[in-house]
């Protein structure tokens, strides 16, 4: 591969609106999802970190408590060859916020409403060891009621 090869890499997050109700079906929380983290690659060894971003944000019904869970699968090529890249995500600027594929992160206790944003970076340590081409995940958003 020539340095001048870019791999394009997205990670897609729909634009929607969610109703979070609790196990007596009362309302928890509203909440909205929307845009793209991106990540453009230029053909090298590297860490890179996303061009494009994307937030999720939440309003908490007055009382309520609810715990958010961060889930994210692989960095998948989209073609024959079974290949994922080494690729880390967090919320906000703090990256000790981070989740990864089979390490969910968990916020507990909240409260009111939030903006959180997505970031991320991936790692290239052998540029031969993955296709170029187009990459895709998917992160999941699990809301519940937090009681403890």
């Amino acid at each position: 591969m020539s340095s001048s090869t870019f791999i394009v890499i997205m990670i897609v997050v729909l634009s929607c609106s969610a109703l979070a109700h609790g196990p007596s079906d009362d309302l928890l929380a509203a909440a909205v999802i929307g845009g793209s983290m991106v990540f453009e690659l230029p053909g090298s060894v590297g860490v890179f970190r996303e061009s494009g971003s994307a937030f999720y944000s939440i309003s908490v019904k007055d009382s309520k408590s609810v715990a958010i869970r961060f889930e994210v699968s692989d960095l998948s090529y989209v073609g024959d060859e079974q290949v994922s890249l080494d690729a880390v995500y967090w919320i906000g600027k703090d990256s000790r916020n981070s989740f990864g594929p089979g390490k969910p992160l968990v916020l507990r206790r909240i409260r009111g409403s939030h903006t959180f944003s997505f970031h991320g970076q991936v790692t290239i340590k052998a540029v031969e060891a993955q296709p170029a081409g187009e990459y895709r995940g998917k992160i999941t958003i699990t809301l519940f009621e937090d009681r403890g």
